[in-house]
């Protein structure tokens, strides 16, 4: 009987699974370092007669921050729900604005604010009104709340495509002033 075809002192076979040995560490390494997840925060700073609460009953204080989940492909879309109430004595007109962030934005025509780069669509953030179903657009104070009225606002992010930093924070800040 022959043995097997040698190269030096290992066979065939020894190569072969030390070949395969390699592919599975490669593959692994790949998926652990490869696989990019964005840590994304973002915060809402009130100021005014209004507060925002966690339940539609308005008992639960919001806490200030929203706990989004990473983002870890691309085309994914969270959203949160909190509800502005007016605990004021008069009624108020209401608006939003980007107040700090860690990467640029910029106001899309629709009203939402977008962060791109070289023509490329990353990210965009927006608010909702409920029931109306329509984007707060930034900077504008179109909103009116009388006293003790509560409206219901869906903070929203979509990740067009995964960019660097790989963690990044925003704070809305939500303001009155008297009607």
């Amino acid at each position: 009987m022959r043995k097997y075809v040698s190269v030096g002192r290992w066979g065939i076979h020894r190569l072969v699974v030390i070949a395969i040995a390699v592919l599975i560490l490669t593959t692994a390494y790949a998926i652990v370092y490869m696989t990019k997840t964005i840590d994304f925060t973002a915060g809402v700073k009130v100021s005014g007669n209004i507060a925002l609460y966690s339940d539609e009953a308005c008992t639960i204080p919001f806490s200030g921050s929203f706990d989004y989940p990473l983002f870890d492909t691309e085309n994914q879309q969270f959203e949160c729900n909190v509800w502005m109430k007016n605990v004021g004595n008069v009624d108020v007109k209401v608006y939003w604005n980007m107040s700090t962030s860690s990467i640029v934005w910029t106001i899309a025509e629709d009203g939402s604010y977008m962060h791109n780069k070289s023509g490329v669509d990353y990210y965009k953030t927006w608010m909702r009104l409920f029931p109306q179903d329509e984007v707060w657009t930034p900077n504008t104070m179109n909103v009116t709340l009388s006293k003790g009225a509560v409206q219901k606002l869906q903070f929203n992010i979509f990740c067009y495509k995964i960019d660097i930093p790989e963690t990044f924070t925003y704070t809305a800040l939500i303001a009155s002033k008297d009607a």
